[in-house]
């Protein structure tokens, strides 16, 4: 911050009524340098948004036991549908028609029928609201090597041969009953 000299004062004007313009002048630079010194004060005293983003200063390079947080709140009972053809009749009076019809056409959506495999498989729930909330439990990993550079899933391919970029750490869906640990040695094959 250059400090100097204060520039030639300008009259401050009210322009709230037309009649004869007030003037005020300051004589010294004495109040400026004041505000500016409580200006700082009230920026180093207020409160310090909390900070989004924690990384460790020296991360671990093993762990003994993968972070042990408290499982997620149960879903609730998961709705059983025969056949893809069931879901479909299940979802479509609960969606928008408009909505519903680009299921597996607009890029980045699933198709009924892997929607359907999902909760076959107990990876995914679907609750019976309008419209339908899909949940899913996820396991994150970050792997962190010696240097501090983080694993990362660069693309997905997917069952049609399309590819999709990631660059996220692993992740991968659980099933019902299954421990973190447990999704990713299914999953990974890295551990």
């Amino acid at each position: 911050m250059f400090i100097g000299p204060s520039p030639p004062h300008t009259p401050l004007v009210n322009r709230r009524n037309n009649h004869s313009p007030r003037t005020a002048t300051v004589s010294s630079a004495f109040p400026d340098l004041f505000l500016a010194a409580v200006s700082l004060l009230f920026l180093w005293s207020s409160p310090k948004p909390p900070n989004r983003f924690s990384f460790p200063l020296t991360p671990r390079r093993r762990s003994t036991a993968m972070s042990r947080r408290s499982p997620p709140p149960s879903p609730p009972p998961p709705q059983r549908f025969a056949n893809p053809q069931s879901l479909s009749d299940w979802l479509e009076p609960r969606l928008p028609s408009d909505s519903f019809a680009a299921w597996g056409v607009k890029p980045g959506t699933k198709n009924v029928h892997n929607l359907w495999l999902e909760l076959s498989d107990g990876e995914t729930s679907i609750t019976d609201s309008t419209p339908p909330v899909r949940a899913v439990s996820v396991v994150t990993v970050r792997v962190i090597g010696k240097n501090g550079n983080i694993l990362v899933e660069g693309r997905q391919e997917l069952s049609d041969g399309s590819v999709r970029e990631r660059f996220r750490p692993l992740s991968e869906k659980m099933k019902p009953d299954e421990t973190p640990e447990e999704a990713v040695f299914r999953d990974s094959g890295l551990f």
